[in-house]
């Protein structure tokens, strides 16, 4: 999961909506670069 790679959406009926808004790109990069933006603010890594 903190690797990303290839996603699996719990709903894809969402993650179609995303897709069309131009949101969602379906990479499974969202919580690596949840993780980077939150540490460049200075903030302690979460534990998962």
């Amino acid at each position: 999961m903190l690797r990303g790679g290839d996603s699996e959406p719990r709903n894809a009926n969402i993650m179609k909506m995303f897709n069309l808004l131009v949101f969602g790109e379906n990479a499974g990069s969202g919580v690596p670069d949840i993780y980077s933006i939150w540490r460049d603010a200075g903030y302690v890594e979460p534990k998962i």
